[in-house]
């Protein structure tokens, strides 16, 4: 009887809920309150090993889409327009990708700045940054173009023939040597080339008043009022490619850029716009 004893104690010590005297009913409620809270978690998280695996990730927590008068510039900026807004959230994924979208520029069309390198292009000589035209200072590298379109480009802007090393690929160059080249080709200097740009790979503060200067301006081999062949072509070009609604952005750029500006207003660019 004593070992009987001894030997309930020590069972009762290993088992105190049996010692408590627990409930049936309260051992299932306690597994439903750890069920439950394990289920809030695991929804919450969009990790692991849940069941139903979450459709997408969504880059900015806590958003459920993305407005662009919240996005600001490069250069600490902020966009204020209401002309688009992108869904961060869409579940249409379709055979789309991404990754070749600036997280926060947008480009002359008011959407989401596009690489200016090919995809799946290891290029590291395009004057970018990670394959963007988003240069800030320096030369302002923000024009995106297609180098095979082009005659020469660097030499005829008074540089020496690096363009014809790439040949087969894209390039950010400068407002000013773009402007340039269509200056000169205005004049008849050099042959004309067309259908040069990438649009949707050049920033809209491309077409930014504080920019004028640079447009104007390139390393002493600059044209007077360059800056007008260089913008009209831009707006020549990238119109023709562009949806309504991409125009219509296009448009309020080119106008608030170009209003004041009476070196504008004779040209056919300018009037059709105005």
């Amino acid at each position: 009887m004593l070992n009987l004893n001894i030997n309930l104690t020590i069972f009762l010590d290993y088992y105190p809920l049996l010692y408590m005297k627990v409930q049936p009913i309260q051992i299932i409620c306690i597994l439903l309150v750890i069920l439950f809270l394990f289920y809030s978690n695991c929804k919450g998280s969009c990790k692991g090993s849940c069941k139903g695996s979450c459709k997408s990730t969504n880059l900015y927590e806590g958003m459920d889409s993305l407005h662009m008068d919240e996005v600001k510039h490069i250069d600490g900026s902020k966009e204020e327009d209401n002309y688009s807004h992108v869904d961060i959230n869409s579940d249409d994924s379709g055979d789309s990708d991404d990754s070749d979208k600036h997280p926060s520029l947008l480009n002359i069309y008011g959407e989401p700045l596009k690489s200016c390198r090919s995809r799946g292009s290891s290029d590291m000589r395009g004057s970018w940054n990670d394959g963007f035209c988003d240069e800030m200072g320096g030369g302002v590298h923000q024009i995106c173009l297609d180098v095979d379109k082009t005659n020469k480009f660097s030499e005829s802007t008074g540089q020496g023939p690096w363009s014809e090393g790439r040949k087969g690929a894209n390039h950010c160059m400068c407002l000013g040597a773009w402007a340039l080249y269509k200056a000169r080709q205005e004049q008849g200097e050099i042959p004309k080339t067309y259908n040069e740009l990438h649009c949707e790979s050049i920033m809209d503060d491309a077409l930014d008043e504080r920019y004028v200067n640079n447009w104007n301006t390139w390393n002493g081999n600059e044209l007077p009022d360059q800056i007008v062949q260089g913008v009209n072509q831009v707006m020549d070009q990238c119109y023709s490619k562009g949806t309504e609604q991409q125009q219509n952005y296009l448009i309020n750029l080119y106008n608030n850029l170009t209003n004041d500006k009476p070196e504008f207003h004779n040209t056919k660019t300018y009037k059709q716009f105005n």
